[in-house]
C-alpha cells in the first residue's frame, strides 16, 4: 500500500482530470465520480466491486480523453482554488482526529469496508451474519469506496480522504452554480451553506459574556435545540456541523449530490440541457439518501412540467429505475402523525439566518403584496406561519429558485405534522435537506445586500461564521497528524488490530466476536477486516430489521461461546452461523467471563494476547 499522503495527492490529481468531462466545468469533477459510482454499482451485481470499478473507471477516463482530444484542456482556476483549498483544509482536519471511532463512525467504516471488499452486491451486513445491506441506502458508501479505489489505498485511509472530499465537492459546485446568477462575490454567497444557526451565536456570546471560552460541546449543542418526548431532542444538523463531525453517513455524502442535482435541474429548467442525466440523478438521490428523494422528485416534476418535451421521457425512465431498485430493498419504516410542536423560539434558533435571507430574496414581491406578512403575527402560535408568506411569494415569482423555496417550506412544515421512522429522524433529514435548498436564495440575497449595504452584509456574514470559526478548533481537540482511521484499534489493542488485518483476504466471511452494542467496539474486527460478525450494534440492527427476538438469540449464542467453555457447543454455534473464525481479544475479555476452551478449533493467529481460532 502506498503512503497515505501520496494517496491523497493522487486523488487530488485525478480530480483535475475529471474536470475535463465537459462544460460547465464546475459540475464535471463530481459528475465524473458519480458516473463511475453509478456504473460500478450496477456492474457489482454481476462482478466483484474491484472489477466493476476498474471497468467503470476506464469507461469514464476514456470518455474524458475523447473530450480532451476534441476540445483541449479547460481550466477554471477559481473553481479549482475552491475545491483544492477546501479539500486540503478538511484533509488536515481529518488528520487531527482521524479515528473511525466515536458517534457512528465505526458503523460507517464497516459499511465502507463491506462495499470495498464486496464480491457481489448487495454488500454483506458486517454486523449481522448472513444479512446484506438491502435494508439501508448504501450508494454513499459506493461513492466513498470509489474514492478509496481512485486513491490507490484501503478504507483505513480512504475513509478520511472521502470525508475531506465531500465539503470540497459541495463548495466547488455551489461556487460554480452561483455564477449562473451573475454574482460577483460568489465566495460570500457560500456563507449560508457553511454557517451556523442563531443558537450557535447565542451560545457563543453567552459563554464570552460570562467570562468563559466555548468548550468542546459548543460544536454539538446547536444540533440539539428542539425537544422531543422520546429522544429528548430531535437532531437539527446543518452542513458545516456534518462536515466537521465527520460521520461518513448517507446524509453527509448526499450534500454534494443535492447541489449537483440542483445545478443539473437548473440547466434543464433553462434550456433543456442535460435532461438525459435525470434518470441517473433520480436514482442516485434515492440510493444515496432516500429521505431526499421526495423533494427532488417534486423539484424534477416542476422543472419537467415547465420544460416538457423529451424531459418527460427521462423523468419517467428515472422513476422506473428507482421503482425497480426500491423493490429489491428491505426497508422498514413506519409513518405516523405527531402531536408534538416546535415553538417559535426553537424554530428561529435554527432557521433565523436562513429564513431572513430567504425573505430578502422576495423583496420585490413583498413590496407588491405586503399584506401576506400579516401571517407573521401568528408565528407566536406556530412557526408554520413564518413559512406561509415564503410559499405564497414563491408561487408569485415562479422562477427556479422559487421552486427550491417552495419545496423547502413544504418539507420543513411537514415536520410539524407527521414523522417517518421517528420524529427525531424526520426533523434531522428534512431540516438538513431544506437548509441546502434554502442556501441558494440565501446566498444570492447576502451578495445583493452586500452590493447595497456592505457593512450590514459583513456583520450578518460575521455572525453566521461564528460557528465554523469557533467550532472547528474545539471539535479538533487532538493533533494525531495521520489519516489512519484504524488508529483507535491500534491504541486499544495492537493484537486486535493485527488480527483484523490478518483476516483480510482470508476465506470465510463470518467471524464470532464480542456482541458489543452501538457506539462501542462491538464489531470492530468485522469492520476492519471486511468480514461479518454474528451480531453487533444491535440497537441499530433492531431499527433496521425489526427482529428483536433473533438478535437476542444471537447475543446469547455469542455469550455461550465465550462463557460456557464447551467446545462442542461452540462448534455447533459456529456451524449455525457458518462462522469460520472465533476471535478472542481484549474486548472479548472485557465483555465476558471467558472460559477459554477452543480445543476443537485450530489456533491460526496469536499476537500480544489476541487469538484467532479457525474451524478444523
Amino acid at each position: 500500500m502506498i503512503h497515505p499522503i501520496l494517496s491523497a495527492l493522487i486523488f487530488a490529481g485525478v480530480n483535475f482530470y475529471f474536470n475535463q468531462l465537459g462544460k460547465p466545468v464546475y459540475i464535471s469533477r463530481f459528475l465524473s465520480l458519480i458516473l463511475i459510482s453509478f456504473i460500478s454499482f450496477f456492474l457489482s451485481f454481476f462482478l466483484s466491486f474491484h472489477l466493476a470499478f476498474t471497468v467503470a473507471f476506464l469507461i469514464v477516463v476514456a470518455a474524458i480523453a475523447l473530450r480532451i482530444y476534441s476540445g483541449g484542456f479547460v481550466v477554471e482556476w477559481k473553481n479549482d482554488a475552491i475545491f483544492y483549498s477546501t479539500y486540503f483544509f478538511f484533509l488536515f482536519l481529518r488528520s487531527l482526529v482521524p479515528e473511525a471511532m466515536g458517534a457512528e463512525k465505526l458503523m460507517d467504516f464497516a459499511f465502507l469496508s463491506s462495499t470495498f471488499y464486496a464480491e457481489r452486491f448487495p454488500p454483506l451486513d458486517p454486523f449481522f451474519a448472513g444479512g446484506k445491506l438491502d435494508f439501508y441506502y448504501y450508494f454513499g458508501y459506493v461513492i466513498a469506496a470509489v474514492i478509496t479505489k481512485i486513491s490507490l489505498t484501503t478504507p483505513d485511509y480512504g475513509f478520511n480522504i472521502a470525508m475531506a472530499s465531500i465539503p470540497a465537492y459541495t463548495l466547488s459546485i455551489l461556487f460554480g452554480f452561483f455564477r449562473e446568477f451573475n454574482l460577483d462575490k460568489r465566495v460570500l454567497a457560500l456563507v449560508p451553506l457553511i454557517s451556523g444557526n442563531p443558537h450557535s451565536v447565542y451560545e457563543f456570546f453567552q459563554s464570552v459574556l460570562s467570562g468563559k471560552l466555548p468548550g468542546f460541546l459548543y460544536y454539538w449543542n446547536s444540533t440539539r435545540i428542539i425537544p422531543d418526548e422520546t429522544y429528548r431532542f430531535v437532531i437539527t444538523e446543518f452542513p458545516y456541523f456534518s462536515f466537521i463531525h465527520a460521520d461518513l453517513h448517507a446524509h453527509v455524502v448526499a450534500i454534494p449530490v443535492k447541489i449537483l442535482f440542483l445545478a443539473i435541474l437548473y440547466y434543464i429548467y433553462k434550456d433543456g440541457r442535460y435532461a438525459f442525466l435525470l434518470p441517473i440523478l433520480l436514482f442516485v438521490s434515492y440510493a444515496t439518501n432516500s429521505w431526499d428523494f421526495p423533494a427532488f422528485l417534486l423539484l424534477s416534476l416542476l422543472v419537467v412540467l415547465k420544460r416538457r418535451g423529451i424531459s418527460y421521457l427521462y423523468f419517467t425512465l428515472g422513476l422506473l429505475i428507482v421503482a425497480v431498485y426500491a423493490s429489491t430493498m428491505n426497508v422498514k419504516a413506519g409513518f405516523f402523525f405527531t402531536s408534538e410542536r416546535t415553538n417559535f423560539k426553537e424554530f428561529l434558533m435554527y432557521w433565523g439566518f436562513i429564513l431572513l435571507l430567504s425573505y430578502v430574496y422576495f423583496r420585490e414581491e413583498i413590496e407588491k403584496v405586503p399584506h401576506f406578512l400579516i401571517a407573521l403575527i401568528l408565528a407566536v402560535i406556530s412557526p408554520i406561519f413564518l413559512l406561509i408568506p415564503l410559499a405564497l411569494y414563491s408561487l408569485m415569482r415562479r422562477d427556479f429558485v422559487s421552486y427550491l423555496v417552495l419545496v423547502a417550506v413544504l418539507f420543513v412544515a411537514s415536520c410539524e405534522f407527521f414523522a417517518i421512522d421517528s420524529r427525531m429522524n424526520t426533523y434531522f433529514k428534512f431540516y438538513i435537506l431544506s437548509w441546502v435548498l434554502l442556501s441558494i436564495p440565501a446566498g444570492i440575497s447576502l451578495v445583493q445586500i452586500y452590493e447595497k449595504k456592505k457593512a450590514l452584509a459583513l456583520v450578518l456574514a460575521a455572525l453566521m461564521l461564528i460557528y465554523p470559526v469557533v467550532a472547528t478548533p474545539v471539535r479538533h481537540y487532538k493533533a494525531e497528524l495521520t489519516l489512519d482511521a484504524t488508529k483507535f484499534l491500534k491504541e486499544y489493542s495492537r493484537g486486535d488490530y493485527e488480527a483484523a488485518m490478518w483476516l483480510r483476504g482470508k476465506d470465510g466471511s463470518v467471524i464470532i466476536e464480542a456482541a458489543g452494542d452501538c457506539y462501542t467496539l462491538g464489531g470492530r474486527i468485522a469492520a476492519i477486516s471486511g468480514k461479518q460478525a454474528v451480531v453487533a450494534w444491535q440497537c441499530h440492527e433492531v431499527q433496521w430489521r425489526k427482529n428483536g427476538l433473533e438478535l437476542a438469540e444471537r447475543i446469547e449464542d455469542v455469550r455461550k461461546v465465550y462463557e460456557y467453555g464447551n467446545c462442542s457447543l461452540t462448534n455447533s454455534i459456529a456451524e449455525k452461523y457458518n462462522a469460520s473464525y472465533i476471535i478472542l481479544g481484549k474486548f472479548e475479555r472485557e465483555m465476558y467471563r471467558v472460559r477459554e476452551n477452543f480445543s476443537c478449533f485450530e489456533l491460526v493467529f496469536s499476537f500480544e494476547g489476541t487469538k484467532v481460532y479457525a474451524k478444523r
